[in-house]
């Protein structure tokens, strides 16, 4: 294969390079973070709308004014078509409530109402539908690809009725048979028992009142655009769309085929089924991607493995995967989110003649809670085959945070510096120089806009670099004595370069967390053939 970017030192018979990168950002939202953008008119469009919710002066207009009692009655019949309890209570609640609420302070700001989930639960399940060949069928709002005019109220309102009560998408069922469904019908109720704030009665009716609540919210957020924008915000969010979404996985795959080709391990987290099998077709037959046999087709987060064939005995993969959580005591991984398999090394390869690895690729949950039953299960894992001379070679995004200003507490995030102290005790060796450790090897730069559900999680553009999320959640682990490791670098261009500030995602990179690559020379083990 031929590489690209800057050129490296000749390599050792024996030594590799190994990458991690967690490919997700932008699931179906192109406005969701702040990017890393060209044209200024994107930057003054997100900071325009930051202005419009932290202030809105007079722009604060009640919901009546936007979502008309015309509206409202259009929905009713759709939803009494539908034969839901609580249409009669969500009109009454609709007239004394939701109608006289200001759109900002009253309805995109009630915190309460995000704990209800009473918009973002339907917004998660309508957004963006997977339809059964894989495609992506948005729902009408701002907040995703859609490409229907918009340009009007009376233009976005005849399209969200049509989608969300009369189109059908046939979608694969839970037993792999497609069925044919109605937006509406991926909705359900929202239980008190998982959302506390929910009340018995709120639950009963909440399927006409989640809604009334999505159509209220994406309502306001056309009214914020086209009052902000009129005219241009529709075309530059469709650039977005172009390279974050529908072009995310194309562009994503070309950074693995071309500016990272010398990679001969390549672990990759948070990816979907189509763009395994993209990358399949992409890099055969110099490379080969492993996947998981439980690998989740509903959910865009699976970790897989990419192995350079020449190096790699391919045909001798096993799967360990399900070995490896079954001896999670009192844990559970979800599926897809971890990968482990052990293969020999090709004779004439660079890996070691015979050598027997152990590889593994991970996403950890939010806070890094489960990142050390898993590190601690695959050092078990090896343990117990230790007549097999495992080395073992694991990229994950391990979300684990720096505490410098010692807000996280240390029993709900998995701080970096237990997790350097945890890898010491299990023998295992990061990829990072200690003295990069950590300021060095900050793996993202990301902050949340105010163009979507968790206004919560918003970030002014001003304090970008106070509070963004700016963490060391990706490492490279290897067992200690089995490689030397002979440094580490990043790239959050695409280019094989890291400008410390650059925001991500970009047009160009289209992930929030960047790639990073080591080198491990591999120590040859005397008796491995």
């Amino acid at each position: 294969a031929t590489l690209f970017g800057p050129p490296l030192r000749a390599l050792h018979p024996v030594t590799m390079r190994v990458a991690s990168w967690n490919v997700a950002a932008v699931n179906n939202n192109p406005f969701e973070y702040w990017l890393t953008h060209p044209d200024p008119e994107y930057t003054r469009l997100m900071q325009a709308v930051e202005q419009f919710i932290v202030d809105p002066g007079d722009k604060d207009v009640k919901v009546a004014s936007i979502f008309s009692s015309s509206m409202f009655a259009e929905l009713k019949a759709r939803m009494e078509a539908e034969d839901w309890a609580g249409v009669a209570e969500t009109e009454a609640l609709w007239q004394s409530d939701f109608a006289e609420r200001q759109i900002i302070s009253g309805f995109l700001k009630d915190g309460l109402l995000g704990k209800k989930r009473l918009a973002s639960m339907p917004d998660r399940f309508t957004n963006s539908i997977t339809a059964a060949d894989g495609t992506s069928v948005p729902r009408p709002t701002v907040i995703n690809s859609y490409a229907g005019s918009m340009q009007t109220m009376a233009d976005w309102w005849a399209q969200w009725l049509e989608f969300l009560f009369v189109t059908p998408i046939l979608i694969a069922g839970r037993d792999g048979a497609p069925k044919l469904k109605r937006p509406v019908q991926l909705l359900s109720l929202i239980k008190s028992t998982k959302y506390p704030e929910v009340s018995a009665e709120e639950e009963r009716i909440s399927l006409p009142l989640q809604t009334l609540c999505l159509a209220i919210f994406d309502a306001i957020l056309v009214h914020v655009l086209n009052t902000l924008a009129p005219g241009s915000w529709q075309p530059l969010r469709q650039r977005l769309v172009d390279s974050l979404v529908t072009g995310k996985q194309a562009r994503t795959a070309a950074l693995l085929k071309e500016a990272h080709a010398g990679v001969h391990i390549f672990c990759l987290q948070e990816t979907s089924a189509s763009f395994a099998n993209l990358l399949s077709k992409e890099l055969a037959p110099e490379r080969v991607v492993i996947v998981p046999s439980g690998l989740d087709p509903s959910r865009d987060q699976n970790s897989l493995v990419v192995l350079d064939a020449k190096l790699f005995d391919v045909s001798s993969v096993v799967e360990v995967t399900d070995a490896v959580v079954g001896g999670l005591a009192g844990c559970s991984v979800a599926a897809g989110d971890l990968l482990a398999f052990t293969v020999r090394g090709a004779e004439a390869g660079a890996a070691g003649e015979g050598a027997h690895f152990l590889i593994a690729s991970f996403h950890g949950d939010t806070n890094g809670l489960m990142t050390l039953p898993v590190v601690t299960g695959l050092c078990a894992f090896a343990s117990q085959h230790a007549h097999m001379k495992l080395k073992l070679v694991f990229g994950l995004d391990a979300n684990t945070y720096l505490n410098a200003d010692a807000k996280l507490n240390p029993a709900q995030f998995y701080l970096a510096d237990k997790f350097e102290k945890d890898c010491a005790a299990l023998a295992l060796d990061n990829c990072w120089p200690v003295e990069s450790r950590w300021a060095g090897a900050l793996t993202t730069f990301n902050a949340r806009t105010y163009l979507q559900p968790q206004l919560n999680k918003a970030c002014r553009f001003e304090d970008m670099l106070k509070k963004g999320d700016r963490n060391p959640k990706d490492h490279i682990l290897c067992s200690q004595g089995d490689f030397t490791i002979g440094g580490c670098t990043r790239d959050n261009t695409g280019a094989n370069s890291y400008p410390e500030e650059r925001v991500l995602p970009s047009l160009d990179f289209p992930s929030d967390h960047c790639i990073i690559v080591a080198e491990l020379s591999v120590t040859p083990t005397a008796s491995a053939s």
